[in-house]
């Protein structure tokens, strides 16, 4: 059972972890409100909390304790009454989601034991990275994609200028033999040369690289690409890995989430906006699959939503400003 904490009063704090005990969570420690979490000397091998999100003014404790847990960190509203003006500021304050709940029956709950399965595994995912700086000059436009992503992909690197500024980064969760044709593929319709990123490859502007399909592209320390097994992870390559990884990169750029299924790239999405960098979501009348952009505008990972036709001008006006 994955392991979790719990910031709510009693009654409460019992009725979730009754319910998210059903569902495969192991309730570790709670506290009876968010500002007292902060104060526990250890989390007791948690591995994400949940911030019930109360009427009244202890709500506005909540943004403030979600930026000083160390645990990624999900939050419970009442189904009905939601603070939405709390949820958002509890996001913005880091928190990996919001899921209204309600408080006497099963409804919600299983919306909340997902997003805190996501935001654990992110988390984990992550740990490895640590606090670093990576050196690096050339702006990155880091784009993750799914089901429907290669005619976005082409129609994103076809309005962008020859001279485009920064390096395009791509990771396409696709089986493992078409990587390579994606990128022949791409080439024929972008306005930038397009390449499969190869291990230890340092990114050049003007440039567009596809991640290899069955290993986890990252940037490494040195500003180079570099590959990880995979894992058995359903999700490969990782978005999320990859967007986590330039985290500390020397010159922040933009991460761009497109059409897809599940929640891949969102939290990464969320690390990359927290260290400065553009971020765009796809909107939902030009995905094919609105999972991956939907949790991302969700979470306020995203700080646009775009449609498809207007991600590559946008992309192109940015970083034609970055340039110099």
């Amino acid at each position: 059972m994955r392991k979790i904490g719990i910031a709510a009063g009693g009654e409460m704090a019992a009725r979730i972890s009754e319910a998210l005990g059903k569902r495969g969570f192991e309730t570790v420690f709670s506290v009876g409100a968010a500002r007292e979490f902060p104060k526990l000397p250890d989390c007791l091998g948690a591995e994400a909390a949940v911030f019930f999100l109360p009427d009244g003014p202890e709500g506005e404790h909540v943004a403030a304790a979600v930026a000083a847990c160390p645990l990624p960190a999900v939050i419970a509203a009442s189904r009905g009454a939601p603070n939405s003006a709390a949820v958002y500021e509890g996001v913005r304050a880091g928190a990996f989601g919001a899921a209204e709940i309600d408080p006497f029956g099963d409804g919600g709950f299983d919306e909340l034991a997902w997003k805190l399965s996501l935001a654990a595994d992110a988390s984990s995912a992550f740990s490895g990275f640590g606090e670093r700086k990576i050196s690096g000059a050339v702006p990155i436009a880091a784009i993750g994609a799914s089901t429907g992503g290669p005619g976005v992909l082409a129609e994103i690197l076809s309005s962008l200028p020859s001279d485009f500024a920064g390096a395009c980064a791509i990771v396409q969760h696709m089986d493992s033999e078409f990587s390579e044709s994606l990128a022949d593929w791409l080439a024929k319709r972008s306005a930038i040369p397009v390449e499969m990123a190869a291990d230890s490859d340092v990114p050049k502007a003007g440039r567009a690289y596809v991640s290899r399909a069955d290993a986890d592209l990252f940037m490494s320390p040195s500003g180079a690409f570099g590959y990880r097994d995979s894992g058995g992870d359903p999700f490969c390559p990782s978005i999320d890995f990859f967007f986590k990884s330039l985290a500390g990169y020397g010159r922040p750029g933009c991460a761009v989430l497109l059409t897809g299924m599940g929640g891949d790239g969102a939290a990464g999405m969320l690390a990359l906006r927290g260290a400065g960098w553009r971020t765009i979501a796809q909107d939902e009348a030009t995905s094919a699959v609105y999972g991956m952009p939907k949790l991302a505008a969700e979470t306020g990972a995203a700080a646009e939503i775009l449609g498809a036709d207007k991600i590559g001008p946008r992309l192109a006006s940015m970083f034609g400003a970055l340039r110099g």
